[in-house]
């Protein structure tokens, strides 16, 4: 097969060949015949149940099954250790108010961020905290909250304990604006 070369016009033998495929005509086609056979013997073996006792052995049908129990969410062994961490620090799950009064003390304290950026992760972090349902989330955040403003977590750790939450955790892009904050606040 050869080409057309669109800026000067003139053929291309050779150049990008594909390998010739045999055409689908060539195949022998099956009859009609063999077609409702095969389908008539698949359907007959799964659209009527085998009787009981037969080589299949008892059927169930699944409207007798129960369900299975919904699960609240998708617990993996990464998630745990954090949870575990937070739980061994701070077991109690903070209320949206609780959250947003120690939220109103960071946004008081001097930060290193230029004010239009400041401004932006501050009201995220806020309407978050208004929205958050996940108890383990406000449990989190208030764990973080609380260590940042008593001053016990190193603005490294904090990183390091936000990103970890952040990779085991779904759903939760808050938190990068709540690191650029606790990262920038100036201590005074």
């Amino acid at each position: 097969m050869s080409a057309m070369s669109y800026q000067n016009a003139g053929s291309m033998p050779g150049w990008n060949d594909c390998p010739v495929i045999p055409s689908a005509g060539a195949k022998k086609k099956r009859s009609v015949s063999q077609l409702s056979s095969a389908s008539n013997s698949r359907t007959s073996l799964y659209s009527t149940p085998p009787t009981p006792g037969s080589a299949y052995g008892s059927q169930t049908r699944l409207t007798d099954l129960t369900p299975p129990p919904v699960m609240a969410s998708r617990v993996s062994s990464r998630q745990s250790s954090v949870s575990n961490d937070c739980d061994s620090e701070s077991p109690y799950t903070a209320t949206v108010d609780e959250l947003l009064k120690m939220w109103d003390y960071v946004t008081v304290k001097e930060n290193a961020l230029p004010e239009k950026e400041l401004k932006y992760h501050l009201e995220k972090v806020k309407t978050t905290i208004v929205r958050l349902g996940d108890a383990s989330q406000r449990q989190f955040l208030f764990s973080i909250l609380r260590r940042s403003l008593d001053g016990e977590v190193t603005s490294e750790s904090m990183k390091e304990e936000v990103l970890s939450f952040m990779m085991s955790n779904g759903g939760v892009s808050w938190c990068v604006s709540l690191r650029k904050v606790l990262e920038n606040v100036v201590d005074s």
